[in-house]
């Protein structure tokens, strides 16, 4: 079961990552290392996959975010990169030796921004 979000989050990335891969090529993609969830950070324990998605068209102009949805030049929808993560709070020794949760964090390459768009039960 999980529950849909969403919320934009700061997440720090490294630099090198693995491709993500979509039907038309693989995209170079920063990895999250870990990101802010209300005022709590998380440490990503391990990333579990990461796929690229075109942003649905009905989505377009909802006012699902607070920025337009960027377009390619042909006028095609954007993709953003979703990445499927463990993670687990810091800087609380009793939280940090709990399970890890699951979390969906979405990248969209054109604007920077990042956003917690699930959590996984």
């Amino acid at each position: 079961m999980s529950r849909r979000q969403q919320d934009p989050c700061l997440v720090h990335t490294s630099v090198v990552s693995p491709a993500c891969q979509s039907r038309s090529a693989a995209v170079s993609e920063p990895r999250p290392v870990r990101f802010r969830r209300g005022q709590r950070w998380y440490r990503v324990v391990d990333v579990l996959s990461c796929w690229i998605e075109a942003i649905p068209w009905w989505q377009r102009g909802a006012g699902l975010s607070p920025r337009a949805i960027p377009t390619t030049d042909a006028g095609d929808l954007a993709e953003h990169v979703v990445w499927r993560v463990t993670a687990r709070p810091e800087r609380r020794p009793r939280l940090a030796e709990s399970a890890p949760g699951t979390y969906d964090l979405v990248h969209e390459p054109g604007s920077g921004s990042w956003w917690l768009t699930r959590i996984w039960d």
